[in-house]
């Protein structure tokens, strides 16, 4: 249940590629739009310290409907014929899975990654996994959405400035998706 109050909330998120191998749920499989990891499988990436979000309606289109009163048109209903769901996710961490998403490359890297080629592959297919909390630490919003996700804005440092990648999601259809809000109801 959500309680209606002003917040703060924070944002934690992590990523499971499309393809990528998972043990749980049993018997395990590879993610894709129609095997979700499970939330416990070691496979989800941390996408860092999440600083900024925003979830934005993308790509909407609308056809208006018009009726004569009596001799004049009158817009009578609005239809929604497209519609997409966007997320951005600012980190103040640099981690090999930023890098493989903004420098596109083929290579899945990690920790123990040292080269790859840039421009390789294309932006990536998976699960993203959102928490977010209040300053309370109560549960505010769970979300698994199939997405492509991606690096946009540039890799800019200097000037003592941070690298803060921005994390790019786009929704992309699957049955599994879904979102909650607040704390699950006791059963």
């Amino acid at each position: 249940m959500l309680i209606t109050t002003e917040m703060a909330v924070g944002s934690h998120a992590w990523f499971f590629r499309r393809g990528d191998a998972f043990i749980l749920p049993e018997p395990g499989g590879n993610a894709s739009d129609a095997a979700l990891p499970d939330a416990d499988d070691l496979g989800w990436i941390e996408l860092g310290t999440i600083d900024d979000w925003e979830d934005t309606i993308e790509d909407e289109e609308e056809k208006a409907v018009w009726t004569p009163v009596p001799g004049h048109l009158v817009k009578k209903r609005v239809i929604t014929t497209k519609q997409g769901l966007g997320i951005k996710l600012t980190s103040s961490q640099l981690t090999p899975l930023a890098i493989e998403l903004f420098y596109r490359t083929a290579e899945k890297l990690d920790q123990d990654s040292f080269q790859f080629d840039p421009l390789s592959g294309v932006p990536r297919d998976g699960w993203l996994k959102i928490q977010r909390y209040s300053e309370q630490d109560a549960l505010v919003l769970a979300a698994d959405l199939y997405v492509q996700l991606k690096v946009t804005g540039g890799m800019k440092g200097g000037g003592g400035n941070l690298i803060a990648p921005e994390f790019k999601a786009t929704l992309l259809y699957s049955g599994l998706s879904t979102m909650a809000m607040g704390t699950p109801p006791a059963e």
